[in-house]
């Protein structure tokens, strides 16, 4: 079970340490978090309209929103959505901003619908089978920063996770999986009993910051990767042409990836004493790898009163995933042939030491919150249509189990800091014979208490055209989507480790090319 967690929080990795005082979260509810907030997403035509899909019907995407739509459909559809996508990530910390770009290229879609309906008036009118692939979550980011910092270190981190565990307890370096453990075997923090043998030796220091105070140059770079895909076989069928009902199951693959590269350099501790000169820099390294797949199922209803309007509903499980995360840090301090003096372990001198832990494996289970979604549609004749959706989520439902730790207190955690949300999406389609004009716009709520720093929502602007004809069809969407986080590299019980500014700015293109028959 890993000891120190490094995941990031809506693009912010975070840290977490379980020392010797009892009934700590790990930091799994971070991970837990990350991997419930999901965005609808699908065909262009879906994206176009802000991903709200629970009352249209007859669209690719209601193989996973709401299956009932598949009941819609009069006949038979394939079709395929790749997209490309350009970020921009911007980091701002004590008036300093630094920017990052990326492009790359992946799948929104791929799906394809059987239609076996009757061409009656009245009664059960058969419906239709639609499986497809659903990118749902994208974690691809990059973030980079610097600054300069003469309150504290990642050193006075390490002496407070430390403190009040015995140095004997310390994990062999063979053994150590977290960045505190591969502290104490760089000697960036020590036992008070080696200065002093009368002194504890569960409380820590450092002669980096324990008897002079330097400003120190910060840096690091907080890179992420990785998906989520859903996977649905559906069906829906079609009751006298207004009422429509369907089902489906899903299958989730989950890959997270999360890196950090942190460096400390030009140590200067001319305020205090020009003379003091024990260190030239400190690099810690962490890498966090997850993977694992859920199920669930969705069940929905679209009913048509009258003909120009539509009403849906849908409701969907809880995911239970089974992940496998694993875990590796390493540590290096390039001492300056510096003298270091231990009454209990023999004194030596410092210079360029390495230490790198072993791997920490976990493996746990997730259940995420239960989904109901509503939505309207009112259809203007052959002009065009509005749409709005609401999905409401409650993130406290949120659980974990470890399959042989307990997770007490993460699952702790999220009920106390975690809250309900809803999500709202709208769009709108103009029809001019063959062309469809789209615009759309989305909003994920913040499902946090007041107590944590951050506060954005993620919003969602799109826009997009369609060309459909008898058979083929083909429909371009442009999405930009925004976020803003704050980031502390590591955390200090005062508060006064520096905090990061994150922004993610992220321009999509989807391209879907379908055929019906």
């Amino acid at each position: 079970m890993k000891k120190l967690i490094t995941v990031l929080l809506l693009g912010a990795i975070l840290n977490g340490k379980a020392t010797a005082q009892e009934n700590l979260p790990y930091g799994y509810y971070i991970d837990a978090l990350r991997f419930s907030q999901t965005y609808p997403g699908g065909t262009a035509m879906n994206i176009a309209l802000g991903g709200a899909n629970v009352a249209l019907g007859a669209e690719l995407t209601s193989i996973t929103g709401n299956p009932a739509g598949l009941g819609l459909y009069n006949r038979s559809e394939i079709a395929i959505t790749p997209g490309f996508t350009f970020a921009e990530y911007k980091t701002s910390v004590n008036g300093n901003d630094t920017r990052n770009q990326d492009t790359y290229g992946h799948l929104g879609n791929i799906g394809f619908v059987i239609n076996n309906t009757k061409n009656e008036v009245g009664g059960w009118l058969g419906g239709s089978f639609g499986f497809s692939v659903n990118k749902i979550n994208d974690f691809n980011a990059e973030y980079k920063y610097s600054l300069v910092n003469d309150q504290n270190s990642l050193v006075d981190y390490f002496i407070e996770s430390a403190n009040g565990l015995p140095a004997w307890q310390m994990d062999d370096l063979v053994n150590a999986v977290d960045l505190t453990t591969l502290a104490y075997h760089t000697y960036l923090i020590g036992p008070l009993e080696v200065l002093d043998t009368s002194l504890p030796d569960d409380q820590y220091f450092s002669d980096i910051t324990s008897f002079a105070r330097p400003t120190v140059q910060q840096s690091e770079t907080v890179r992420t990767s990785g998906n989520q895909y859903q996977w649905n076989l559906s069906y829906g069928g079609n009751l006298a042409d207004v009422l429509y009902i369907g089902f489906g199951v899903g299958v989730v693959s989950l890959d997270y990836r999360a890196e950090k590269f942190y460096e400390e350099t030009m140590f200067d501790y001319s305020a205090e004493d020009p003379t003091y000169d024990p260190i030239n820099f400190i690099y810690a390294d962490e890498e966090l790898r997850i993977e694992g797949t859920g199920v669930n199922a969705t069940a929905g209803i679209i009913l048509r009163p009258v003909s120009f309007i539509r009403l849906g509903a849908s409701i969907t499980t809880p995911t239970v995933y089974n992940l496998t995360d694993r875990y590796n840090a390493g540590l290096a301090a390039d001492w300056n042939n510096f003298f270091y003096g231990d009454l209990v372990g023999g004194d030596t001198t410092l210079n360029y030491v390495e230490a790198r832990g072993a791997e920490a494996l976990s493996r746990y289970s997730l259940t995420t919150p239960f989904k109901a979604s509503g939505g309207a549609a009112v259809f203007f004749g052959k002009l065009g249509f509005v749409t709005v959706d609401v999905e409401y989520l409650d993130y406290r439902n949120i659980w974990l189990q470890g399959d042989d730790f307990l997770l007490d207190a993460d699952n702790d955690f999220i009920l106390a800091n975690f809250s309900e949300a809803l999500n709202i999406r709208s769009g709108a389609e103009m029809r001019l014979d063959d062309l469809r004009l789209r615009a759309g716009y989305a909003i994920d709520n913040v499902p946090l208490t007041a107590d944590w720093d951050y506060k954005s929502p993620n919003h969602r602007i799109s826009v997009g055209a369609g060309l459909h004809f008898e058979n083929f069809f083909t429909d371009l969407t442009v999405l930009n989507g925004f976020t803003k986080s704050t980031y502390r590299p590591y955390s200090l019980a005062d508060g006064s480790a520096p905090q990061v500014e994150f922004r993610n700015n992220r321009w999509s293109t989807l391209l879907t090319l379908g055929y019906k028959f």
